[in-house]
């Protein structure tokens, strides 16, 4: 495999295939033959605000913690207000109890 830079795109050409691909912005190689630890390799070597920049793009496509819930879990929670088998709370105490379960 060889990579060539022609000035706008990184070229790579892979010798038994004859093949080239082109990244589609400058400064970018793209291999989409490469492994997980490569990949991981590559992205230990960025610099800190690169590794942190990479991190929130990654980050952001993944679902938000905690969202996972059921409708059978939502449904059980509903029948346990409605028969009295919890006293709910306002958000605001449930916070004051998280933080002091924490120690915050």
């Amino acid at each position: 495999m060889r990579i060539e830079f022609t000035g706008e795109a990184y070229h790579r050409r892979d010798s038994s295939q004859g093949q080239g691909r082109v990244a589609n912005r400058i400064g970018i190689l793209y291999f989409s033959d490469m492994k997980l630890t490569e990949i991981e390799q590559e992205a230990l070597a960025l610099s800190e605000t690169e590794r942190a920049s990479l991190a929130a793009k990654l980050l952001d496509t993944l679902p938000p913690p905690g969202t996972d819930v059921s409708d059978e879990e939502v449904e059980r929670r509903d029948r346990e207000m409605d028969y009295g088998e919890v006293t709910p709370i306002l958000h605001e105490e449930f916070v004051r109890r998280v933080q002091r379960e924490r120690g915050q």
